[in-house]
């Protein structure tokens, strides 16, 4: 007994095995424009959240860990993401950048002018994300997170990465440095 497939069968089989080909087409092309491009753009960056804004803040220099690559210079203008008096700022770092070792500095503005906290050391994977508050009498004005390299030089580890972030209050006068 021979099996002859009917017209209808005929047609419902090519219109199955055109949508299988689109569908693998589709997907493997969505796969392919998400993944193109992200082996050379694994460059660390930080995620900044003050009230509804939300920016992605790339480093002010990038180099390769012997620091002999890199791209950007640390006199580069930092982000801007102005934090009002009573309101704090959330920074969150890429995994690329809190899975090593990082040190932030925390610079407020005071009556007595500005005020650098002392730079921390953050160990591998011990933090990811942190929140900074701005007060009357404490104004926050830059945060500053570095990413060390393996070389060393009298002070210490040389920056790998610089990631700055101008916090100061729209309209804040800053006082004259003597």
């Amino acid at each position: 007994m021979s099996a002859r497939l009917t017209t209808g069968e005929k047609k419902f089989f090519a219109i199955a095995v055109i949508t299988v080909l689109l569908l693998v087409a589709v997907i493997g092309g969505s796969v392919a424009a998400l993944a193109s491009g992200h082996e050379d753009n694994d460059v660390p960056y930080l995620h900044v959240a003050n009230g509804t804004t939300l920016i992605t803040v790339e480093p002010l220099i990038y180099c390769s860990i012997e620091v002999t690559n890199c791209e950007g210079s640390p006199t580069n203008k930092p982000a801007r993401i102005p934090v009002q008096v009573g309101d704090a700022v959330m920074v969150s770092l890429s995994s690329d950048l809190s899975v090593g070792p990082w040190t932030l500095v925390v610079q407020y503005l005071t009556k007595d002018g500005f005020d650098n906290t002392a730079e921390v050391f953050y160990r591998s994977d011990s933090k990811r994300t942190f929140t900074l508050a701005s007060t009357r009498d404490r104004i926050l004005a830059t945060i500053e997170i570095k990413q060390p390299s393996q070389k060393e030089d009298a002070g210490g580890f040389i920056p790998r990465g610089i990631w700055g972030i101008d916090t100061l209050p729209d309209g804040v006068d800053v006082p004259a440095s003597d």
